[in-house]
């Protein structure tokens, strides 16, 4: 199979349809209560595969959190890479409008919304619980274990659940961890890695190309829905990541300082400008997620083990994939 081919139609795909109606879908993004996305495009399809089973017929009821995303025309000759979009949040209902200008594929549609779902789960974390922890980790879950494989990009977060999916595990999420109270909330979305990974993962027949944001490219893995765990759950241990050229595959217990040092830079956190008219609630409440950050990470490592895992991509994957169970569960 080829690489995606580099042009300004492979980085776009084709755009989806608009609808004259607003296109409404119901996920259980979250697990909290039910996630009402709105669009002026056509985005069953792809939400539907991106979901798989998340995706649920419309209910009766108001819906927790609700996500409009906006697709508006740009004037004039634009480069194949242009980019621009608004956003708007209400924290307090959470409600959030995403406006996207110019010519967008459904992909980046498609990440556009899980972004955005995250920034809505988290408001409603804080607005329920009180606390909200986002970290850059993917959630995994077997025989009644759950663990966060926390790292920075490049450490095989996605390739290692694609792996462990393929030797009987599930996700919760292969990039966003929405916590609080030690309890992971599920937003799943299918699993997307370089080349190389597919094809040592023996996976590229059953991916297709994809193209994000920026010429992002890879390989989305379509049948990682299989795979969904769509309840949230309890985060048994921590695992860091050390992706690099060792000889063994080899677990050690950090220090809590070196463990809140090494996730502390991987938890996301607000950007904060100055607040125009009508955003001051937005603004004060990036201010008190922020704040909490620090208290909240230092009760998650009171309450749960960390562990650091070296490892390295090469062999036999079933090899890793039985260490990794030998090490972990």
């Amino acid at each position: 199979m080829s690489e995606p081919h580099d042009s300004s139609a492979a980085i776009h795909g084709r755009p989806p349809a608009r609808v004259d109606a607003p296109c409404e879908l119901h996920l259980d993004w979250g697990g909290l209560g039910g996630f009402l996305l709105r669009s002026n495009c056509d985005l069953t399809a792809s939400i539907g595969r991106e979901a798989g089973g998340l995706l649920r017929p419309l209910p009766h009821a108001a819906p927790a959190m609700i996500l409009t995303l906006a697709c508006q025309p740009e004037v004039g000759v634009l480069p194949p890479d242009y980019c621009r979009f608004e956003h708007a949040i209400d924290p307090d209902r959470p409600e959030a409008t995403f406006r996207l200008f110019g010519l967008h594929s459904e992909d980046e549609l498609v990440l556009t919304a899980i972004t955005a779902a995250a920034l809505l789960i988290r408001c409603r974390l804080m607005n329920l619980r009180g606390e909200a922890l986002h970290l850059h980790a993917a959630v995994v879950h077997k025989a009644g274990r759950t663990l966060l494989l926390a790292g920075e990009s490049g450490a095989g977060k996605s390739t290692l659940t694609a792996l462990l999916c393929n030797h009987g595990w599930r996700y919760l999420s292969d990039e966003d961890a929405l916590l609080a109270g030690g309890i992971a909330h599920p937003l799943p979305r299918l699993l997307r890695m370089d080349a190389a990974s597919a094809d040592w993962l023996g996976l590229r027949s059953a991916c297709t190309p994809f193209c994000g944001f920026f010429g992002e490219r890879g390989w989305r893995w379509n049948g990682a829905s299989a795979g969904y765990y769509a309840d949230p759950a309890h985060v048994d241990a921590i695992v860091l990541l050390q992706r690099g050229d060792f000889p063994v595959v080899e677990r050690s217990d950090p220090t809590p300082e070196e463990a809140a040092f090494r996730l502390l830079p991987l938890v996301q956190r607000e950007r904060l400008g100055l607040a125009e008219e009508g955003e001051e609630r937005a603004r004060a409440a990036a201010l008190r997620y922020n704040r909490q950050i620090p208290p909240a990470l230092n009760r998650l490592l009171e309450r749960v083990p960390v562990a650091r895992l070296r490892y390295r991509l090469g062999g036999a994957p079933e090899l890793l994939a039985q260490r990794f169970e030998e090490l972990m569960l």
